[in-house]
Parts: C-alpha cells; sequence; structure tokens
C-alpha cells in the first residue's frame, strides 16, 4: 500500500511556487479573518501564516471576538476589498453560529476569493472557466494526479457533499471523467456504494467513521476527516488492517492537509498573476 504522502508532496511543490511568487512584480498578500476563540482555527491559521512566510508571501490575520457581529465583519471584509495590497482573503471556518458565513463568503470579492467559495467562483468552476477552486477540493485532486492514480474512467464515491469539500470535489473530478457518486447522512446501504469504488474520499469529521470492511480490494483512500480527541488528531478511516486491502491511502494527520495548505498559496499566487 503507497501512503499518499501530503506533506512530502507540499515540499516537492514547494521550489516551483517559490519562483513564480518571486516572479511577481509586488510580492502577494494574504489576510485571514479568525472569528473566535476555536483551538483547531488558530492552529489551522498559523499554519497558513508559516506557509506564507517561508515563500516570502505577505501575511496577516485579523482576530475578532466571537461576539463580533455580522454588521462589523462585513465593514472589515469591504474595507480589505477596497484595499489594493491586498490579494487574497481567507474568511476561517467554522465561525460562531450567530454569523451568516455564507453571506460573509459570498461579500468577498471574487477577484481575491483566495479559497474559491464565493457563488461567482463556484459557478465559474461549474462551468470549467475558472481556475480557482476549493483548496481542498483541488489539494484532493493534485494529490490523485501527482501520484498517477487513474482518475479517468474511475468510479468515486464521495462521502459528505459540503461547500469546501465534497460538492466541489465532485465536480473537479467529474470533470476529469469520473464516475462519481455523492453520498451524504441520507444515503441509504452506504457500505454497499462505498465497497463498489476505485476511489473513496471521506470528508465527515467523524473518527474511524468507516473501517477495511468498507472498501474492496485495491481501493484507494483519502481521508479528509478529522476528529480531536485529548489533543490528538484522527480521520474518518480507521487505518488497521488497510495495508492487506487498499492499493494507496492518505493518513491524517499528513495527508491531504499539508496540500490543502500548499493549494491556497498557489490560489493566492494565481490571484496575484491575474492582477
Amino acid at each position: 500500500m503507497i501512503l499518499l504522502n501530503g506533506t512530502e508532496l507540499a515540499k516537492k511543490r514547494f521550489l516551483k511556487l517559490k519562483t513564480k511568487a518571486e516572479a511577481c512584480a509586488n510580492k502577494a498578500k494574504l489576510v485571514g479573518i479568525l472569528i473566535g476563540d476555536e483551538p483547531s482555527s488558530h492552529i489551522y491559521v498559523g499554519k497558513k501564516k508559516q506557509a506564507c512566510q517561508k515563500l516570502g508571501v505577505l501575511c496577516d490575520i485579523l482576530y475578532l471576538d466571537k461576539a463580533t457581529d455580522q454588521k462589523k465583519v462585513l465593514q472589515i471584509i469591504e474595507k480589505l476589498n477596497q484595499d489594493s495590497s491586498v490579494t487574497g482573503i481567507l474568511l476561517q471556518l467554522p465561525m460562531p453560529k450567530h454569523l451568516d458565513s455564507l453571506k460573509l463568503i459570498n461579500s468577498i470579492s471574487s477577484k481575491k476569493d483566495v479559497e474559491g467559495l464565493t457563488s461567482q467562483n463556484m459557478g465559474l468552476l461549474v462551468q470549467k472557466s475558472n481556475s480557482i477552486a476549493p483548496c481542498t477540493a483541488k489539494a484532493i485532486c493534485n494529490i490523485l494526479n501527482d501520484y498517477d492514480i487513474k482518475i479517468k474512467g474511475s468510479h468515486v464515491v464521495v462521502i459528505g457533499r459540503s461547500l469546501i469539500v465534497g460538492l466541489p470535489t465532485s465536480i473537479l473530478l467529474q470533470q476529469q471523467d469520473a464516475s462519481v457518486s455523492l453520498c451524504h447522512s441520507y444515503t441509504k446501504n452506504l457500505k454497499t456504494i462505498v465497497q463498489q469504488a476505485d476511489i473513496v474520499i471521506v470528508s465527515v469529521g467523524k473518527k474511524y467513521f468507516l473501517d477495511k470492511t468498507y472498501f474492496k480490494k485495491n481501493a484507494v483512500v483519502l481521508d479528509v476527516g478529522i476528529s480531536r480527541e485529548n489533543d490528538k488528531l484522527y480521520g474518518d478511516v480507521c487505518p488497521d488492517g488497510l495495508e492487506n486491502i487498499l492499493s494507496a491511502y492518505s493518513p491524517v494527520p499528513g495527508g491531504v492537509g499539508p496540500m490543502t495548505i500548499q493549494t491556497l498559496i498557489e490560489n493566492l499566487i494565481f490571484l496575484q498573476q491575474s492582477l
């Protein structure tokens, strides 16, 4: 079984990305907005800032109190939209429940939407008209392509239909000629469907939601889900016994996560080159 090592893959892509960043006439600048005190969000934002610093890309993080209201966040986003020094805007999810996250995302200028989540960029994604795609979805495709895993003609099962992962991943893989089954909490006979898949992508956020009995021989599995217990990270897939069944598997941590951060910076550089 091949371990799909996102950490090593991100390192390999780093030099090419660094060259692109240095070729920009002006330095790209990312501004992240983090609302609240969710520990995982602070860790993720810190890793994104660290990645920017390694590439010589500017990065500012705005830390807002969890009680910050919708109007205040909208004002901040509009100010960043008008700031010509800002290349990309990152709105860290999840946000406090009193905020309308979709409305806030759609208030970001599509030209600064580094995560490809605005309705305009999602629409362009469906039309194959835009290179900005949600970072995790694009990272999944990059991993599969960089490891020469056959997508064309494969049956892919995607579990989870979020706007960040499941839905855009299914679109991108269909555009590479895969046959995609998009499953969710209302899907019946999930195990039977997963057992037919050549490639399984799971993003549920439940510790060990799937085990080895769900997969057919030589399937490829990308685990995108993350759960935290006692400061330890767990994926959606129980790793026990997978080496005797799967042909390739992305672990948690060290799989899709590092490539998602890498893809975020790739999107940022693309936005800077488009100015």
